[in-house]
Parts: structure tokens; sequence; C-alpha cells
């Protein structure tokens, strides 16, 4: 039932606004806790400090990140389950300005400046099966690990898509909810902790942040949130 929320043409119109609009339009308040802004780039930036050939963002949504990445690796294959999510991402790499007209105007979005267009392409596909995906230097998950059905098979299932050497990028507010994922696959006590053990017989804990981000309802209803942010490296 979760899943088909993303299909609404209202989800595609708030998640355009969210990856694209700018600081001013998405945030129009002075006293707002601007900290919360430009999540999606601030998760890709995690990617500094190396060059990588291949890159996957994982539930990409309407590819804001995917676009970023291409600033570290030399291609990007964006994946989202939704089909209107990707659709979307891909108009948008193609050069066109989506047009939404909000309550407080019409707002024109594209691609971000500084980005490849030519070195990102997205395709519908699911986080549970990454078969056929192919292989990778790094791996980029935003708010996506609480949105699956079974996250345990996600993660233990996560090495065979990486190259040696290859590093993971997650970021999650640990969320958990009934309608995505059943009460059986939720963590047992603290998420992060979770996460650690999942993660650690496989990869090295490279560094981790907590990131603050906001989900806009409307011009004067905003959710702000914080995720767990960590980088790991396949041993």
């Amino acid at each position: 039932m979760g899943n088909e929320l993303y299909e609404t043409d209202q989800l595609v119109s708030d998640y355009l606004f969210f990856h694209y609009a700018s600081d001013e339009d998405f945030m129009p308040w002075e006293f707002g806790p601007k900290d919360a802004l430009g999540f999606t780039q601030r998760t890709a930036r995690y990617a500094e400090g190396r060059r990588y050939g291949k890159a996957l963002d994982l539930g990409c949504a309407v590819g804001r990140s995917s676009f970023e990445l291409t600033k570290y690796a030399e291609h990007v294959l964006g994946v989202d389950f939704s089909h209107a999510f990707v659709k979307a991402a891909a108009e948008i790499a193609t050069g066109k300005v989506i047009h939404l007209r909000r309550n407080a105007g019409e707002f024109g979005l594209a691609a971000p400046e500084g980005c490849d267009c030519s070195a990102v392409s997205f395709q519908q596909g699911d986080a549970m099966d990454m078969k056929g995906l192919g292989t990778f230097d790094l791996v980029h998950a935003a708010n996506l690990i609480c949105r699956l059905p079974s996250p345990k098979r996600f993660l233990a299932d996560l090495p065979e898509i990486l190259n040696p050497g290859a590093r993971v990028i997650f970021a999650t507010p640990f969320s958990w909810l009934e309608e995505y994922t059943s009460r059986d696959e939720w963590p047992d006590g603290d998420s992060w902790e979770w996460l650690q053990r999942k993660m650690g017989d496989r990869f090295e804990l490279v560094e981790f942040k907590d990131e603050p981000f906001m989900i806009r309802e409307h011009g004067r209803k905003y959710q702000w949130c914080v995720s767990r942010v960590s980088v790991w490296e396949l041993k």
C-alpha cells in the first residue's frame, strides 16, 4: 500500500519541489531552520575525497542526488521503485524544465548547475532485487532502509553489487512504519546499533553524522527530521 503513494502526481510534484526548488522558494521564512535545506546535496557530498567509476543512487526519487553524484563519479545510475519518479528524473536529465504551479506561484525546475547530465541515467528498479544492475564503486541510498519490506535481506545482498574497496553512503531517519516494513523486520533495540551489527562483518565504518532535513507539506507547515548519515567501505 505504501508503494502506491509514490506514483501519484501530487507526490511527484512534492518531491520535485523538495529536490530542485531554491532554498528561498522552499523555505521563505527568515526564522526557519535553514540548516535543514539542501539535504540531497549534503548527502551526496559524503562522496568527496575520491573519484569513482560507477555509482548507484538507490532510491533516487526524482534524481537530485544522482545529478550531484556526477561531481564524484564517471557515471551514475539512479534507480527508484516509482515509475513516476524515474520518468520525471529522466526528463530533467534531457534538459527539460519542469514547471510546477503551487500556492505561492509557478516554479521552473531544472537540473542543477555544475552537474553532468550526460553522465547520469535512470531506470525503474527494486532495491530488494538488485541482480542485473551491475557492480559499483559507490552506492548512495538516502532515506531508503526504513522503506524496504526486508532491510535485513537488502543489507545481506548489498556486497554482491560492490566492487573491491567500494563505499556505501546511507542516510536514514530509522522511521519504521508498518505500511512499508512488517514489524518482524524491524530492528531489535536501537536502530543505529542494529545497522552497525549488520554491516560490521563485511564493512568498515568510515564516518557518521546526523543531518537534518525538512518535508514541506505546504507554505506554513513543515516536518523537521533528522537522518543518520554513515559511510562504509567494503573490507
